[in-house]
């Protein structure tokens, strides 16, 4: 079996260090603990918790401010990457102190089968922030191959020309209740100033949707999808998934109507587009064309198990969208309502009895699916 070190960056984790580490007993052969400067008593709970545990090799280091920089603002990617490096184990993961691990046993079967078979494999693992919403992350690597990237929103990448994604249904739950924000804009306004980036972008929008600034949100997604049009990436999707959803909000059905067509000219293998395509052609009563676009989406999502940065369960709702199509369905049929051009959309808004244009070209496809999947 292959070791594998449990890498922890903390400051002021006393409220949940202890179930952190005991969740991972049955995973990890090593504990790396990287300090930042607690003062709530973190340490000496860690330095308890490793004498009660006599069998855990736990390795704690206390760094204080060395990944701070002259504004304070602290450098979680380096900090990661520290752990990494004072690892012992020949793959190495990462976990955050609020992260508590589900059903450890099988995450442990599941890691030996998988780097038995793929060498060099990095590993996803779901994060649930809610009771309804988890995203996958890459949070297992070779030590030799992990790195960290960014500063804040840090992600793992695994270097090696041969190393696979495998994408597991394995979770983290991480119920934190309180989510520092204005430190999390405060980092990514000074990197978009170093350098304008579409990460920066994307979280600095992300970060105005957590406090529901919808606008600012707006404002930071038009940047990540129009000044980087180059790059389909999964940034891209999300921003204009969040511009769709926000327009579904504010009803605006021209943005709404543009961005879900964008959508599908540009990622027609992905669910997203046709969701919003068809909330749009509901909206203003195009009932045909809805029922087009989820006859779309049903047969994307028969290929696909969503492995997406933020999962919208609504989007993966397979028996909704049926409801939703046979109902579109009756209202197609007694409804003599006509396509109509996209710009005549605004004069709908403003009370006018029109119809909105259609879908356009129907695209064909199924989701790109992972090099290699654990089935747990």
């Amino acid at each position: 079996m292959a070791g594998l070190s449990g890498c922890l960056v903390v400051r002021n984790g006393k409220a949940s260090v202890v179930r952190c580490l005991d969740a991972l007993l049955p995973l990890v052969n090593e504990y790396v603990i990287v300090d930042t400067g607690s003062t709530d008593g973190t340490v000496e709970l860690v330095n308890d918790w490793k004498v009660r545990h006599p069998g855990s090799r736990v390795v704690l280091e206390q760094v204080g401010r060395l990944f701070h920089d002259e504004d304070g603002i602290f450098d979680f990617g380096g900090a990661k990457n520290y752990a990494i490096k004072i690892a012992s184990c020949p793959y190495v993961l990462w976990v955050d102190v609020n992260d508590i691990l589900v059903n450890a046993p099988k995450v442990r079967d599941a890691f030996d089968k998988i780097v038995n078979k793929i060498p060099h494999a990095s590993i996803t693992l779901l994060t649930r922030v809610d009771v309804s919403f988890a995203f996958p992350r890459v949070r297992i690597a070779p030590k030799e191959y992990a790195h960290f990237e960014g500063r804040i929103h840090e992600y793992m990448v695994n270097t090696s020309k041969d190393g696979q994604v495998v994408t597991t249904r394995f979770m983290f739950d991480n119920f934190k209740k309180y989510r520092d924000v204005s430190r999390n804009v405060k980092t990514l306004l000074k990197d978009w100033k170093l350098q304008h980036t579409q990460r920066s972008a994307f979280y600095l929008g992300n970060s105005a949707r957590d406090i529901n600034d919808f606008e600012t949100a707006k404002a930071w997604y038009e940047v990540t999808v129009d000044e980087f049009p180059s790059m389909l990436n999964e940034e891209r999707a999300k921003s204009m998934e969040a511009l769709c959803d926000i327009a579904l909000r504010q009803n605006d059905l021209i943005t709404m109507g543009n961005r879900s067509m964008q959508m599908i000219e540009e990622l027609p293998t992905r669910p997203e587009g046709f969701y919003y395509r068809a909330k749009y052609q509901y909206a203003v009563g195009n009932y045909k064309m809805a029922a087009k676009c989820l006859d779309q989406l049903l047969k994307i999502n028969k290929v696909i198990r969503p492995s997406h940065m933020w999962i919208n369960p609504e989007i993966y709702d397979r028996h909704r969208h049926i409801e939703m199509y046979n109902d579109a369905m009756k209202k197609a049929e007694f409804s003599n309502m006509q396509p109509m051009m996209p710009e005549r959309v605004e004069r709908y808004q403003r009370g006018r009895d029109y119809s909105a244009a259609g879908i356009g070209s129907q695209m064909m496809g199924g989701f790109g699916t992972p090099m290699y999947e654990y089935s747990n």
